[in-house]
């Protein structure tokens, strides 16, 4: 995961040791393999699911989050393939998803894949900071 992570919509830098990262403004772009930020666009959460949130809370990384179940839609209503773990960048299996939303930023700051109703895969920040300021040199020439 990278180390410092810059979002200025539609554009995305990410640095980790050496590497700088970036979507080039193409907010489809996943290049380098960075797509921790779908992370940070609950947008990307995809149509073929149903949101439903559980009226509960929860602390992630230091922020006060909604607890919301993500299903996948009716095949018939849908009429497509529908979205699984893939969508979230996890391995195959488990359709059903808890989603913590950041009740401030509506950012995706955990995302647990559900396995007969269990955690089986988790996405999250551990530590995360919005709208500080960035040094001058946090993306220059490295030493």
């Amino acid at each position: 995961m990278a180390d410092v992570v810059v979002v200025d919509e539609p554009w995305f830098w990410a640095r980790k040791d050496d590497d700088v990262l970036t979507n080039d403004g193409d907010p489809r772009s996943t290049h380098g393999g960075a797509d921790f930020v779908l992370l940070l666009r609950p947008n990307a959460v995809p149509d073929g699911f149903d949101l439903s949130a559980t009226g509960t809370t929860e602390t992630v990384a230091g922020r006060l989050c909604d607890l919301v179940v993500a299903t996948p839609k009716d095949p018939a209503a849908y009429d497509e393939t529908l979205p699984g773990a893939e969508v979230f960048d996890m391995t195959s299996g488990g359709r059903d998803f808890m989603l913590c939303v950041d009740q401030q930023t509506s950012t995706l700051m955990r995302i647990a894949k559900l396995v007969g109703g269990e955690p089986a895969e988790i996405v999250e920040y551990l530590d995360i900071a919005f709208d500080e300021p960035v040094g001058e040199g946090i993306f220059g020439p490295l030493a």
